[in-house]
């Protein structure tokens, strides 16, 4: 919602906010009261090749008019096939509303409301077999040809409207008063295989790659299959359809019910969606006074209180006529125990059809408030500022099915998790003179840690982890800001230490033969780098600019792992040491720069030319590597060094060019109003078209203990677009 999100206020780093306390990185705040929109119509199309291939849009604001009140709407709609990446697609809506009433010159009451409806189909990340053997890093193993169309199993759905109803009060001429509830509502999903007693449907499942095949003969058969058949690496819908059309079977006892016995084909492969509802009820109020020439009083509150439900669906029986809430992977642990296969003790072999909820249920309950104040002190020579905040959050979850394996701790509520946090920052800027200044802020702070991190595994349980405690994060900045007026220069330096995170992860367990719960705490790290940026004016239109931002982001001391099987309430490892120390935190490129010149012509047309370089983008790494049970009994070496060492993909370099060029329509056709502009938007990202750009990349978290084999389940990736545009046109009467 391009049109109606302009009008916003941005804050960097700790520097203050007038509108809320703010966090490590800044804060934005997005004003989006009708009064606040530009009195306009305007109607845009967008072509692209990125995500989706077009985008329509129409937006308009009356402006404030007569009798105090101000109307603002804006529709959009996203969509398009196979936009850069096979097997994908994108079918979504935006849409806007806000209606405002000023009364006199004190009170304003506005309501809004915003949301959007998006259909995406995913692209999956793959190792570098499956990317080298497709001749392509945009392989996409979630698709394949059902009677000669393409379908994607993996779906992404979004809708979670937001409507929020404000009031502004302006006290007097130095002081306002404002304050808001919003309400948010809404769903998000995300679809995949589920399958039971069957074959892994996913064509790059690794017991079908190559790799994985010793006979020479059938490796190269596979091989060449992979290479020139589209069909054999992509999902074999056919055969999916033609097991569950062959599969009859009765099911006795169906929902518990004796005698009620049930026959037909059970679907032995479905597509399951993992679906979370949510509800969330937020009141703020802030409050900001200017008490002299030189000290501006804000402060606010804020209460949230959110409700998620939390189950899987059954999207589509692909052929079959129902499927059985059972679960799988209890039954090699339990082959004895009808119980331990139920996901639902209350209605046992429960007979599934499309629409229905199986496998988990539950819902998490969160509840914050906080209270915030700060002041700001400006003098000629020295600004300074202090903030703090005190805050308490609450949740717990509440189990709707009572698990097979767990049926005295799954169903019902919770433990009640309760945290009393609070946070205090300051900062000082001395003014040199009227171009140069020079700053420090710093900030200490604790957090509650979150809902989905520590509970052990919410999906069917309501265990957390033992003795938790609040982060705690430690953080300073300095640096340097020049504004002259032709150079602007803006140099940052920072330190931010954050220790006593959790974490939690689920996956497959070669060593245990079962999945596992590794439920991760003592997380410390540590983010340090230098950030630089300048524009410069060379005159005739011309400028250039350059950024550069080099950090390190790691790890500064052992993890602990408790580790819980999954289908299991004993516990295997209990603070289980992880030498995760030095290693790198996998958010991105922790180095990157880029140099831009722009030339900006007085006939109303802008053409910006920049160049990127990013580096020391590592991979995200496998804590479960990283103990002892996966180097033990291994001497020092290229395979210790290759179990343990954190992967690190190659600096990358792109060229991208953006231009824009408006005309007053008047000015070309007789008869427009002045006020009606055309405006032409184009850019073009990765001009060399570099397709090497690893975007993503993270271990499996399974892995070979037997062997010591790290690359029988190697990295995955994610890479990033190869040439790519982006190009609109608008036409607006102002």
């Amino acid at each position: 919602m391009n049109d109606v999100t302009r009008s916003r206020e941005s804050t960097f780093g700790l520097n203050p906010s007038n509108y809320t306390y703010g966090s490590l990185d800044g804060s934005l705040s997005i004003d989006a009261r009708a009064s606040r929109q530009r009195k306009q119509f305007s109607l845009s199309y967008a072509k692209s090749n990125r995500t989706y291939n077009n985008r329509l849009m129409a937006s308009y604001g009356s402006g404030l008019l007569n009798g105090g009140w101000a109307f603002s709407a804006s529709l959009s709609r996203r969509w398009g096939e196979e936009a850069y990446v096979p097997g994908t697609f994108t079918d979504g809506w935006s849409w806007y509303g806000s209606l405002e009433k000023r009364f006199g010159n004190n009170h304003s009451l506005s309501l809004t409301h915003m949301g959007a409806n998006t259909l995406n189909g995913r692209a999956n990340p793959a190792i570098q077999e499956a990317y080298d053997l497709a001749g392509t890093n945009y392989y996409n193993p979630n698709w394949g040809y059902q009677n000669g169309k393409v379908r994607n199993a993996r779906h992404a759905r979004q809708q979670q409207p937001l409507t929020v109803l404000s009031h502004e009060w302006k006290i007097n001429p130095k002081s306002e008063l404002e304050t808001s509830i919003g309400y948010q509502y809404g769903m998000t999903s995300l679809s995949g295989f589920d399958w039971f007693n069957a074959t892994d449907p996913r064509p790059d499942y690794y017991r079908r790659l190559p790799s994985y095949i010793t006979d020479p003969d059938l490796k190269a058969e596979a091989t060449h299959l992979w290479q020139t058949d589209e069909n054999y690496r992509q999902v074999d819908w056919e055969n999916i359809y033609n097991v569950n059309l062959n599969s009859n079977e009765t099911i006795l006892d169906a929902g518990g019910i004796v005698g009620n016995n049930v026959t037909g084909k059970r679907s032995r492969y479905i597509i399951e969606e993992r679906v979370t509802e949510n509800k969330r009820l937020t009141f703020a109020m802030n409050y900001n006074q200017v008490l002299s020439d030189h000290f501006v009083l804000s402060a606010g509150v804020l209460a949230q209180g959110q409700k998620s439900e939390n189950y899987k669906r059954v999207g589509d029986l692909l052929g079959g006529e129902f499927y059985v809430d059972l679960n799988q992977w209890a039954e090699q642990d339990f082959p004895d125990s009808s119980e331990a296969l139920q996901n639902n003790l209350e209605t046992p072999n429960r007979i599934l059809h499309e629409g229905d909820k199986f496998g988990y249920y539950y819902i998490s309950t969160v509840n914050k408030n906080m209270g915030w104040a700060q002041g700001q002190f400006k003098f000629n020579r020295v600004d300074f500022f202090a903030a703090f905040h005190v805050a308490s959050t609450e949740f717990y979850r509440t189990g709707k099915y009572r698990n097979g394996i767990f049926a005295n701790t799954s169903f019902g509520d919770s433990k009640k998790e309760n945290f009393n946090t609070y946070g205090a920052k300051g900062g000082v800027t001395f003014k040199l003179n009227g171009r140069n200044y020079f700053f420090v802020n710093g900030a200490y702070e604790t957090r509650a840690p979150l809902f989905e991190n520590v509970y052990v595994s919410p999906r069917t349980r309501n265990d957390v982890i033992p003795n938790l405690v609040e982060e705690k994060i430690t953080s300073i900045e300095g640096g340097y800001i020049m504004r002259a007026p032709k150079v602007k220069i803006r140099t940052t330096l920072y330190y931010t230490q954050m220790n006593d995170g959790y974490n939690a992860v689920n996956f497959w367990h070669d060593d245990f033969r079962t999945f596992v719960n590794y439920t991760l705490s003592n997380i410390d790290r540590r983010h340090v780098g230098l950030e630089f940026g300048t524009e410069v004016t060379l005159g005739q239109g011309w400028s250039t600019n350059f950024a550069t931002a080099i950090g390190q982001y790691y790890y500064t001391d052992r993890m602990k792992a408790t580790i819980t099987q999954d289908n299991n309430a004993d516990v295997l490892a209990v603070d289980d040491t992880i030498y995760s120390k030095n290693f790198f935190f996998a958010n991105g490129p922790q180095h990157a720069g880029m140099v831009g010149i722009t030339y900006r012509s007085k006939k109303f047309w802008t053409a910006i030319l920049s160049a990127n370089y990013f580096g020391n983008n590592y991979t995200d790494f496998n804590p479960a590597r990283r103990t002892v049970s996966g180097v033990e009994l291994l001497n020092e070496g290229e395979l210790r060094e290759s179990i343990i060492d954190q992967q690190k993909s190659d600096g990358q370099f792109t060229l991208d060019f953006f231009g824009t060029k408006s005309w007053r329509v008047s000015d070309i056709f007789n008869g427009f109003r002045r006020n009606t502009f055309l405006v032409f938007n184009i850019g073009v990202s990765n001009i060399l078209d570099n397709q090497d750009i690893v975007q993503t990349g993270f271990e499996q978290l399974r892995f070979d203990y037997a062997d010591k084999n790290p690359n029988k389940f190697p990295p995955r990736y994610y890479y990033g677009f190869g040439r790519n545009y982006f190009a609109s046109i608008i036409i607006r009467f102002n």
